[in-house]
């Protein structure tokens, strides 16, 4: 009888969860929201608050609205007794906070078409008209009013986000002119990028060095501990303490001189024409599945290469393996950096993860909206609480990676790596060019130029015993392609566009990376799998998607099996890419993880109560009911439990059979 009447639940669980996939409002206002970002300077931390701030608007909402509740974030939102309608009331207040975040944009005209294009589908008329609708007009103060009551938050928005205390160590390196590089004052800390401007003036200013102060959404405030370097405060939630030094020694990834080198050989992979090219197997059954982070860092990074992980056995939801997804390992490490790039024109690295829940979780046909993967509510309130956590994880991230950034001020590649290469060499104390804390010597990759050496020729500011680097070059004529050849080390790029180089502040932590391990720890919890829907993510690319160079060689797709998994591939990532050595990425991807899970702790208290589900039903999570469905008549059905649902998700299906399989042989007292 019990199995009969799960039979009869699955059953109307079916035909009362709607169409997984079917578009939200607040799915359409999340994604309107991206195409701003990607209309306006690429400022990470300060779209992650906009993303945070205008989720927590839209949950207020719906809490006020569809569920009554009272436990809201502040600033509240209050209907005032109208009972407004939601989604007019959504899309009033995302039009008001766009504009008024959005407003001095460089891509403002552009923004303001898209969000009336947007109300036109939505409501049938433009902004100026729906003005004179009530919930409309509701909504759109309340996006006033929030953008209003985080004007003070320790953002510095009234003033541009300016910095309120920071000042370079180092003179600004000139990106334009090739073989620019100069003996760095201070080769611990952050070199600014000027273009085409040399000397102390021109260079990039520090985009959010304040940004440890600023109001967070699940860290304690309390927990913030200021610390003071050169005059300037800052604030730590979460400190990793400092990054190996070059005055501190090491052979090993995390150390200066080895963590850089490993960003110079890496490049490498990079070339269709290096001597170990060939195909890669990238798909899940041979990279991913990394469990915990491993102490010892020549287990992850090596300098000829990254541990992707030892794969998956099969894929969890069908039961069968994984196929061979075979690339060239230069088109995979040129598509890698550039996918995860998230720089100009982007929606930023915050934003990109919004993307993939959007459509790579929330827009699938295997989607379902059980949150955690335990109990079913409707998919716009899957989506607020979602948006919720996400908005608020990366507006943490930043502030404690920013706060990271600011106060341990850590070189980025390209100032390391040729200030390295200006003192001479590390690796052989008999040559006359050696110096303690110059570049190791690598074959093939990183060579002292000798007598009879065409750069000798070709570079009349090179001399013997001068150091040289094989490396990527970009192409002097937008669609040729770039070459891999010996230039003089003060000739090296990162794998970037020309224009970009490298992002305008300090590297140690990787942002990327703690966004990355946040988004992936929150997608496992609230889908309630730690696999992509199906158990397999993807994304193609054709043959000509490459922006910083010509390719790839031929159209083939990145695959992960996990969120994590896609996670780890972010923070790899901007190694070949030449933005950050294995310090910066290993101890963001922790940070990352810490704060999701304060991020979903805090969830858990917020969504905690009667939830309304469709008609009327509602649920409490009571320990002797366990799941609910709608009967025909429209009352509310409870079950004790099943003990065929192993994982008591509500459904008998292969993923019980999985989880019994996983506690075989194991001993019950």
């Amino acid at each position: 009888m019990r199995s009969h009447y799960h039979v009869l639940l699955i059953f109307s669980l079916i035909i009362i969860q709607p169409l997984s996939g079917s578009t939200q409002v607040n799915w359409e206002w999340n994604e309107e929201l991206l195409e701003s970002i990607r209309n306006d300077i690429a400022r990470p931390v300060v779209h992650s608050r906009n993303l945070y701030q205008h989720s927590l608007g839209m949950y207020n909402i719906y809490d006020n609205i569809m569920l009554s509740n009272e436990n809201q974030l502040a600033p509240a939102f209050d209907d005032g007794g109208s009972s407004p309608d939601l989604d007019r009331t959504w899309s009033g207040f995302s039009y008001g906070f766009i504009m008024s975040r959005y407003g001095s944009s460089p891509g403002l005209a552009t923004i303001t078409a898209n969000l009336n294009s947007l109300i036109q589908d939505l409501h049938g008329s433009d902004a100026s008209v729906m003005m004179s609708d009530d919930s409309f007009l509701l909504g759109y103060n309340y996006g006033l009013e929030i953008d209003s009551y985080f004007m003070f938050d320790g953002a510095n928005q009234a003033n541009g986000f300016e910095n309120t205390c920071y000042t370079p160590v180092n003179d600004p390196l000139d990106a334009e002119t090739p073989g620019d590089c100069v003996v760095l004052t201070d080769p611990g800390h952050w070199q600014p990028l000027s273009f085409g401007v040399t000397g102390s003036g021109g260079g990039q200013d520090f985009l959010g060095a304040n940004w440890g102060d600023v109001t967070p959404f699940a860290l304690d405030p309390a927990a913030g501990i200021e610390v003071t370097r050169d005059g300037c405060t800052y604030t730590l939630y979460e400190d990793p303490g400092s990054p190996q030094y070059l005055e501190d020694g090491g052979d090993d990834p995390y150390s200066y001189i080895e963590g850089f080198a490993i960003v110079v050989n890496w490049q490498q992979h990079l070339n269709s024409g290096s001597e170990d090219e060939g195909y890669i197997d990238i798909s899940p059954r041979n990279q991913g599945n990394i469990g915990s982070y491993p102490d010892a860092p020549e287990i992850f990074y090596d300098i000829d290469g990254a541990n992707l992980g030892p794969g998956h056995a099969f894929n969890p939801i069908t039961l069968e393996p994984y196929a061979e997804n075979m690339v060239l390992r230069s088109d995979f490490t040129r598509v890698l950096p550039e996918f995860w790039a998230d720089g100009p024109s982007s929606e930023t690295p915050p934003g990109h993860w919004f993307s993939i829940m959007n459509h790579d979780v929330f827009g699938t046909p295997e989607f379902t909206s059980s949150w955690k993967g335990e109990d079913l509510i409707s998919e716009e309130e899957w989506l607020a609480r979602a948006y919720l956590l996400m908005g608020g994880a990366f507006h943490d991230c930043s502030i404690s990676a920013w706060g990271i950034k600011a106060y341990y001020d850590f070189i980025r590649p390209i100032s390391a790596i040729r200030h390295m290469q200006s003192l001479g060499q590390s690796s052989d104390a008999t040559l006359d060019n050696y110096h303690e804390y110059g570049l190791p010597l690598i074959e093939g990759s990183i060579e002292v130029i000798e007598a009879g050496d065409p750069l000798l020729i070709d570079y009349p500011s090179a001399a013997e015993g001068d150091i040289k680097i094989k490396q990527w070059i970009p192409a002097e004529i937008e669609g040729d392609p770039s070459v891999y050849d010996w230039r003089p080390g003060c000739h090296w790029l990162p794998y970037q566009l020309p224009s970009f180089v490298t992002p305008p502040f300090a590297g140690y932590v990787s942002g990327h990376s703690t966004y990355s391990s946040a988004a992936a720890k929150l997608l496992s919890e609230m889908t309630g799998s730690e696999f992509f829907p199906g158990g397999m993510g993807s994304f193609t690319f054709d043959d000509d998607y490459l922006a910083f160079d010509v390719g790839p060689s031929e159209g083939f797709s990145l695959e992960w099996a996990t969120y994590k998994d896609a996670a780890d591939q972010s923070g790899l990532s901007r190694i070949w890419g030449g933005i950050h050595p294995p310090i910066d990425d290993i101890r963001g991807r922790n940070i990352g993880e810490s704060i999701g899970q304060q991020c979903l702790d805090l969830g858990a208290g917020l969504f905690e109560g009667a939830v309304e589900i469709n008609e009327g039903c509602t649920y409490s999570n009571a320990e002797n009911f366990d799941f609910l469905a709608n009967s025909d008549d429209g009352s509310c059905l409870f079950d004790e439990g099943c003990p065929e649902d192993i994982n008591e998700d509500g459904l008998i299906n292969v993923q019980d059979l999985l989880e019994l399989l996983g506690q075989y042989g194991l001993t019950c007292d």
